[in-house]
């Protein structure tokens, strides 16, 4: 079964820079560093510190390291094309930049049926964009959440939360005038 999760990252500070390391740029793009730079501190100041890349479930539990320092080619996890094919492929930064410009880092991971483990083949987790199921029940989770915090306020005067209470003892709210709710000015409908 696939199960959809989130690819997360963080900087690390290492002991110097090296050819490989991870970064994400100013427009969220991931690279390897192709060189060393010859100064290291002013290229940490203008780019920020290598990043490592990590699975977190829907608790934000971080449940894979995915890689951190320096991940060579063919050692982050699998990548399954789709239905189309059995075979995986070792996946790319260019998929991980598209799961991030498309699905804001989501990803389909597969997970055993019984267990709910992740599998691992040859030691890497099997990933792939995430499936239309997972993400409609995402959005309906984050409506779900909306609806919630708009139900929640229902009115109530954000000054006192809704005692009608003043600052002091046996004062009133100088928002509500004690109501207890936001007493909004109707607006005025000449019609």
């Amino acid at each position: 079964m696939w199960k959809l999760h989130q690819l997360i990252w963080k900087n690390y500070v290492p002991q110097s820079l090296e050819k490989g390391m991870w970064y994400i740029n100013k427009e969220n793009q991931f690279y390897k560093l192709e060189s060393v730079p010859r100064n290291q501190e002013e290229y940490i100041q203008e780019n920020g510190y290598p990043i490592e890349l990590m699975i977190s479930d829907d608790t934000d539990k971080i449940v894979v390291h995915l890689f951190s320092d320096i991940p060579q080619e063919g050692e982050i996890a699998w990548w399954d094309e789709g239905d189309h094919t059995d075979e995986f492929r070792d996946i790319t930064i260019k998929d991980i930049n598209k799961l991030y410009e498309d699905v804001d880092g989501y990803v389909s991971v597969l997970m055993d049926d019984e267990t709910g483990e992740i599998i691992y083949e040859e030691d890497k987790p099997i990933l792939t964009f995430p499936r239309p199921e997972h993400i409609n029940e995402y959005e309906e989770d984050e409506d779900e959440e909306e609806q919630y915090d708009e139900d929640e306020d229902d009115g109530m005067c954000p000054h006192c939360s809704g005692t009608g209470m003043g600052m002091w003892d046996g004062s009133s709210c100088n928002v509500c005038g004690g109501w207890g709710y936001d007493r909004k000015k109707p607006e005025y409908d000449p019609d």
